[in-house]
């Protein structure tokens, strides 16, 4: 019994990932392809102010308070119960009921978060339109107008990442990305004819906050029908909340400096230097983020199977899907890391189409990458941490840096403009890996580390290197995408290539599948 359930649960997490790959995939696809186009449509000043909004959305997912991470572990730890109580109706009604209330008891306490966010969105946009954002030529009451729309827009949105973390646990991430790709899809590429007709960014706003609208709608419909049906409605259970504060406040003490850490460089940019400025260091970090991206399908899938490998107490099988995960992201992020750092003008030339603004970014292009390179080598780490109930490394390792950030990025901006304020961002998460892995692994998988060291990150990174490094030193600067694409592609193709046969899990998956098919 203990060996199907290990194959199965190993079968549902490779669907998982894949399904998380191709969501992610599809939502980079459309974050690498729309913003080029808003900008062209709407400016770059007006872009400015959308990436103000989008900074300001992951600054106030702070008050979710842990609430979905709580939702998405609990209900991956309860549904072990109910997959494990089949035979006895008694038991199974028990979890299903367990779930159902816990689910009713976060929303009631996460829909007024809504109306918060509203009321003090659209109170702060005189303040900000006429006193913080440098706008440039937008004028005051078109950036007010837009504060308020962003608002009404994030309010809709907020409840979104609830019932995700819901359907995450359990593990119902196929749908979830049937629902990403089509609700992405209307929002992002279905404003760009809206935007043509009516090129205003009044209207990106509003396309938003209707968009919004329909994605919470969908999910919540989704996480409901995935629960097991019982003869009673859930019910609001203060138990629920007591028993579960120890993580969901560790979980939110995580949020708040987390989300200070990530935007603090936006919120120093957008009041020193103009909004054109602040346009180009977001269309910069978009191309950094974009690695995130790639590393949260294995944080999604492996997070609720850590939960049920802790539960069940199999720590061989935990062990090595534990490198298998940070094997499979080192992958994903090293090669396009090193492609981003060493060939900044070719990609933004490409991507945007314009030299003008690939020269505009090239010069913190590559510091953002490497501090969100190394952002992305602690994913499977700190889902490991969560599902092991353990907040409070990264909460107290991540407090140190908020105290002192702010102080110097507005040094470093000052000193250097945006570059400074890039520079501090790679440092700073160059920090974090250095001290979260060894302490990480010293209380959760002692004797790992090594292995994670050499395994995990050096020898694929070196493997690379070895590939890209040489690969600048021998090509020249290449101005024409019809050069760029084919060159630059076939440089990253390579360094994965490179990485995979470096990297040991990595290998023995590869070598698996090809003897599978022989």
């Amino acid at each position: 019994m203990a060996a199907a359930a290990s194959t199965t649960g190993a079968s549902l997490t490779r669907r998982n990932v894949v399904a998380n790959l191709f969501g992610k995939l599809w939502t980079l696809v459309l974050g690498l392809v729309c913003p080029p186009l808003y900008v062209s449509i709407l400016g770059i000043r007006a872009f400015g102010l959308v990436v103000f909004g989008i900074g300001l959305m992951q600054v106030v997912t702070v008050l979710d308070l842990g609430l979905s991470t709580t939702l998405n572990r609990e209900m991956a730890r309860i549904a072990v119960g109910w997959e494990g109580a089949v035979s006895d109706i008694s038991a199974r009604e028990r979890a299903v009921r367990e779930a159902r209330n816990l689910l009713r008891t976060l929303e009631v306490l996460y829909w007024p978060i809504s109306l918060f966010i509203v009321a003090v969105i659209v109170a702060l946009a005189p303040f900000l339109s006429h006193h913080w954002l440098n706008s440039g030529g937008l004028s005051p009451q078109t950036v007010e107008r837009s504060i308020m729309l962003m608002g009404l827009s994030l309010a809709l949105q907020w409840p979104f990442s609830l019932y995700e973390g819901g359907l995450q646990g359990l593990q119902k991430q196929v749908l979830l990305n049937k629902i990403y790709v089509v609700t992405n899809t209307i929002q992002r590429a279905g404003v760009i004819p809206v935007l043509i007709a009516s090129p205003h960014v009044e209207t990106y706003f509003i396309w938003q906050l209707w968009t919004n609208a329909l994605m919470t709608a969908t999910v919540v419909f989704a996480l409901w029908k995935s629960l097991p049906r019982l003869g009673e409605r859930p019910v609001f259970e203060i138990a629920s909340v007591r028993r579960l504060r120890a993580f969901v406040t560790g979980i939110a003490g995580n949020a708040v400096v987390q989300i200070i850490l990530w935007q603090t460089d936006k919120v120093v940019l957008s009041h020193l230097l103009p909004l054109d400025v602040l346009g180009y260091y977001g269309l910069a970090g978009t191309v950094g983020g974009a690695l995130w991206i790639g590393a949260l399908p294995f944080y999604n899938a492996l997070f609720p199977r850590f939960v049920q490998l802790r539960e069940r107490v199999h720590h061989v099988e935990l062990e090595r899907l534990y490198h298998r995960g940070c094997q499979s992201v080192a992958l994903i992020a090293l090669p396009a890391a090193a492609v981003l750092v060493l060939f900044p003008q070719e990609v933004m030339r490409v991507w945007t189409g314009s030299a003008v603004k690939a020269a505009a970014t090239a010069g913190v292009l590559p510091l953002l990458v490497i501090g969100w390179a190394c952002t992305v080598l602690l994913a499977v780490p700190l889902a490991l941490q969560l599902a092991s109930g353990w907040t409070t490394l990264t909460f107290f390792e991540n407090l140190g840096w908020a105290i002192f950030l702010a102080p110097l990025l507005l040094v470093m901006t000052k000193l250097q403009g945006a570059p400074g304020a890039a520079l501090t961002w790679a440092i700073m998460n160059a920090c974090h890996v250095a001290i979260i892995i060894p302490l990480m692994h010293r209380r959760l998988l002692p004797g790992e580390e090594i292995a994670w060291l050499r395994s995990d990150l050096l020898l694929p990174l070196a493997a690379t290197l070895a590939v890209v490094v040489p690969a600048r030193l021998l090509t020249p600067l290449l101005h024409s995408p019809l050069a760029i694409v084919p060159v630059v592609g076939t440089i990253w193709l390579l360094a994965i290539c490179a990485a995979l046969l470096a990297a040991p899990e990595m290998r023995k998956l590869a070598a698996a599948r090809l003897g599978a098919r022989a």
